[in-house]
């Protein structure tokens, strides 16, 4: 579990370290973390480290990222776009810490 944990964390900052040029690629990189953070949440649920109610907690927030980052597509201005996408990140790198110490 660590080890996938670590290499959530480096998904993270790839989403987080492209230029900004890229913002469609950093969006993919968002969903992709999604979609960890979730396999994620569901494997700490199986193994007994979060409560259903955690876990569904965490799929919430993970439904509104989703839904913030298929608004973001529709951003005219680049820096709007990456300004609300670095909102969808730090929302993901806190889920990812939370799970983190669910996880240890």
């Amino acid at each position: 579990m660590k080890r996938f944990i670590a290499a959530l964390a480096l998904a993270l900052a790839a989403c987080a370290s492209a230029p900004i040029d890229t913002t469609a690629k950093r969006i993919a990189a968002a969903h992709e973390t999604i979609d960890a953070l979730a396999n994620t949440a569901y494997t700490l649920r199986l193994q007994g480290a979060l409560t259903a109610d955690q876990k569904n907690k965490v799929a919430d927030r993970l439904r509104e990222a989703e839904t913030a980052l298929d608004s973001i597509a529709s951003i005219q201005d680049p820096t709007a776009a990456n300004n609300q996408l670095a909102l969808v990140i730090a929302a993901l790198t806190a889920i990812q810490a939370e799970l983190a110490a669910h996880g240890k």
